[in-house]
């Protein structure tokens, strides 16, 4: 049976074509975590399992979600024998993923995942998905089989004809080594990739046989760092160009997507548009770049209304940060969106759906203070003074009266809500009826305090990605905001919650239907269908996980539940029967 061992010839080695190469464009800036003295040489006798984790160690990885299992076990059993790194045990592997996600948004950080191989890898597929369209650094650990079996369909447990090749097209890097002595460079490739330029997912197989093999003798000697820190300038005459442009404007507009949030670039942010005098318009991604309550905080962009229709139109000069401008932002590319100075550290975005004057490949906290250093102390030349925060002002006015009649009772419910969760509560969402609300009426006052799913939709997002921001955060309250839906993809993460003991509450809409699928569908068909649900009653099946819920019938009750909910020292739910409606 020889032959039948033998790799076979659609396989690649790490020597050939198996790490992808990174991106040249490095990240702009990685606040590298404190390295564990243990992740400086791997000890006699450990096995590459152990040399994974020292990977993890030296790269500053604190945190992993995942499950054990059969192919996985000696990388738990060097986790187990390495307790700096926090292993945190969801209840699947998809949850695993968004956890992660939730926990790199929040920190800046990649957030690692680990699944066992064939099934549990592919159940984190969704979740690398959307981290990709969403620029999220999350990296997959998975578990393969035998080295020398892949792609002999000998019918070994979870063989896949090619497991990676699910995973290229939605990671910067798909690592498959064959050899013991290429994994733990392909894990430290994939922690430095993913963080560098753009940041985005990377996948790491790892054969179990080659996991349990003994490291020889004198251990494994762990080299540098790889520097993903690297900062990307901007060229110089395209800054002055660009600073030329903006001295001259008389009306000058922000608009800061989720890029913004990325660099950690408020500071930058904030000062730029003081300095224009610009009203700043967020993408749903890029919700707390600018605090809400800041006076050129022009709201959140809604392509469809006047409000943000008005501002556009009426700028002079938009200066588009850290955002690919994509179909849902723009009403597929109808806003109406002119002269435009983009800032991105992925240069194939700009100009790809809108037309450019000046283009800066950077990132976006580099990118603005290169506009600042620019502009300096000159004057800018007739600054119109109806402009700047009487603007932004009326932008927020006009997209909060454009809410349907109907609608407004539960605005009111949104506004007392959110006065009663603390000011730095970090909110998650899912893609329900509820988060039109919540993306576009929920303020948010800290870059890392609005967590998305904003390129794939995908509907299970809120509570373990909520469950990822907790850990990285602790002491925050958190809000999973979602439909029941979406919540009963993942609602058995509740159970991870209490286990933790995180301070997170839920807050579902529990309307037993998907409604906004729904309302698609009356829309264009005249009916819905297949849309209903049939649910266990929400405030039970909370309590039966031992978590604290309230259920909210009208929306004025809302609030006090909220108040009630966000009093609990770990998590809680709200189960919002009230009718909720889209805004418009």
């Amino acid at each position: 049976m020889t032959a039948a061992r033998e790799l076979p010839s659609g396989i690649v080695s790490p020597a050939d074509a198996s790490i992808v190469p990174a991106p040249e464009v490095p990240a702009a800036e990685v606040h590298a975590p404190e390295v564990h003295a243990s992740a400086a040489r791997a000890a006699v006798g450990d096995t590459v399992a152990h040399a994974v984790v020292d990977e993890l160690l030296r790269a500053g990885v604190t945190t992993v979600f995942g499950i054990p299992g059969l192919h996985t076990l000696d990388l738990y059993e060097a986790l187990a024998d390495r307790p700096a790194i926090r292993h945190v045990l969801v209840r699947h592997e998809q949850s695993a993923a968004f956890a992660a996600d939730g926990y790199a948004r929040v920190t800046g950080h990649p957030g690692v995942c680990l699944a066992t191989t064939g099934p549990g890898a592919f159940n984190a597929l969704t979740a690398l998905a959307e981290a990709w369209g969403d620029s999220s650094p999350v990296v997959l650990l998975a578990g393969q089989i035998d080295a020398d079996l892949i792609g002999a369909a000998a019918g070994v447990l979870h063989e896949t004809p090619d497991q990676a090749s699910s995973f290229r097209h939605v990671t910067k890097l798909a690592a498959c080594p064959r050899e013991a002595g290429e994994i733990p460079r392909a894990v430290r490739e994939a922690l430095r990739v993913s963080v560098a330029g753009r940041p985005r997912p990377a996948y790491v197989e790892l054969p179990t046989d080659l996991l349990g093999t003994t490291l020889p003798t004198g251990g494994s000697e762990i080299g540098p760092a790889s520097n993903a820190s690297a900062e990307v300038r901007p060229d110089s005459a395209a800054v002055a160009d660009a600073g030329r442009r903006l001295a001259s404007a008389r009306r000058p507009l922000i608009v800061a997507g989720g890029g913004a949030i990325r660099s950690r670039a408020g500071t930058e942010l904030a000062r730029l548009a003081r300095r224009l005098g610009a009203p700043v318009l967020t993408t749903v991604p890029g919700n707390g770049a600018i605090p809400a309550d800041d006076p050129l905080f022009a709201g959140p962009i809604v392509a469809s209304r006047a409000a943000t229709l008005r501002l556009v139109r009426n700028s002079d000069i938009v200066v588009v940060v850290g955002s690919r401008l994509d179909a849902v932002t723009t009403a597929r590319w109808t806003l109406p969106l002119d002269h435009i100075i983009q800032i991105d550290v992925d240069r194939e975005v700009i100009g790809r759906t809108y037309a450019v004057e000046v283009g800066l490949v950077t990132d976006a906290r580099t990118g603005l203070a290169a506009l600042l250093a620019e502009l300096g102390e000159r004057p800018r030349s007739s600054p119109d003074e109806r402009w700047g925060p009487a603007a932004a002002k009326r932008a927020r006015a006009e997209l909060r009266s454009s809410i349907l009649p109907g609608r407004r009772a539960f605005l009111a419910a949104i506004d007392e809500t959110r006065s009663a969760v603390p000011r730095d509560a970090i909110v998650t969402h899912d893609a329900a009826t509820l988060n039109s609300w919540t993306a576009y009426f929920w303020p948010v006052y800290e870059p890392d305090a609005s967590l998305f799913p904003w390129a794939s939709a995908s509907l299970g997002f809120a509570l373990p990605s909520a469950i990822g921001a907790a850990v990285a955060a602790p002491g925050r309250r958190v809000i999973a905001a979602c439909g029941d839906g979406g919540f009963l993809f993942t609602a058995t993460e509740l159970a991870t919650a209490v286990r933790l003991s995180l301070p997170m509450t839920v807050m579902v809409h529990d309307d037993g239907a998907f409604s906004s699928i729904a309302a698609y569908q009356r829309d264009r068909f005249g009916r819905a269908f297949e849309a209903d649900l049939t649910n266990p009653d929400l405030v039970a099946f909370a309590g039966s996980f031992g978590v604290p819920a309230w259920r909210v019938e009208r929306a004025a009750e809302l609030a006090p539940a909220m108040r009630a909910a966000v009093a609990e020292s770990g998590p809680s739910l709200v189960a919002i029967s009230a009718p909720v409606g889209q805004p418009w």
